[in-house]
């Protein structure tokens, strides 16, 4: 998982636009989000990754990525309680 988000982190670094392909989120923006949402719902941090956490923040305070955002944690928040036991 390391190398994944060091690899991840460096494609950020060299990418000049805010998301991941241009200045607006895309698809790839939002499945990546949420993939790493369920990260963190396990305990995985991004603290160590500045520009991955950077991102992050951008993504998570998209209005339309908010109301997905929601409607996701509900839905897996049965799931990651079993992660916390």
């Amino acid at each position: 998982m390391q190398t994944t988000l060091e690899v991840f982190e460096k494609m950020l670094n060299q990418h000049k636009g805010d998301y991941l392909v241009n200045e607006n989120p895309t698809i790839a923006d939002l499945q990546l989000f949420f993939e790493l949402l369920d990260l963190t719902m396990v305990g995985i941090s991004f603290e160590k990754h500045v520009a991955i956490q950077a991102w992050h923040d951008k993504m998570a305070n998209v209005p339309e990525v908010q109301q997905v955002q929601k409607v996701h944690l509900d839905a897996v928040a049965p799931f990651a309680q079993l992660f916390k036991q």
